[in-house]
């Protein structure tokens, strides 16, 4: 299946509460992440306000590739109205490259950007959730 046939299925499944077939369509989509000419869907995706919903679900369980690290946290910064579902795109982000360097890339977004303070703090507030839910390794 192509990434398009995957997110159909997908949005089909989940548009008619099939949840246990959405988590299957995801968990077969996730095998083409590795596949790095597969990629180009993945950046297209997170630029659209529909799909790239299915790109943050698709990495809720696995790391993101450093190739879709600034894709999608400009996605995330996208997000015009919940603050809540920025961390769809921000928890696997700061899971994936670490909370300081999720924070650094924001804190950039927003001295580069003023207007960019308000999705900044949204995504920021994920980022530090993530970091006090965080256990220290004891090593024991």
């Amino acid at each position: 299946m192509t990434w398009d046939e995957y997110y159909d299925a997908y949005r089909n499944a989940f548009d008619n509460r099939e949840r246990a077939r959405a988590y299957e369509i995801l968990e077969e989509a996730r095998k083409l992440v590795s596949d790095r000419a597969q990629r180009a869907w993945l950046h297209q995706a997170l630029e659209d306000t529909e799909r790239r919903w299915f790109v943050a679900s698709v990495f809720a369980t696995q790391p993101v590739p450093k190739a879709l690290r600034e894709p999608m946290l400009r996605a995330a910064l996208a997000e015009p109205v919940d603050a809540s579902a920025v961390q769809s795109f921000i928890i696997p982000l700061a899971e994936t490259f670490g909370p300081e360097d999720i924070l650094g890339r924001l804190k950039a977004a927003k001295q580069a950007d003023p207007q960019m303070a308000i999705p900044v703090d949204k995504a920021s507030y994920w980022v530090g959730w993530i970091k006090k839910s965080r256990k220290p390794v004891t090593g024991k």
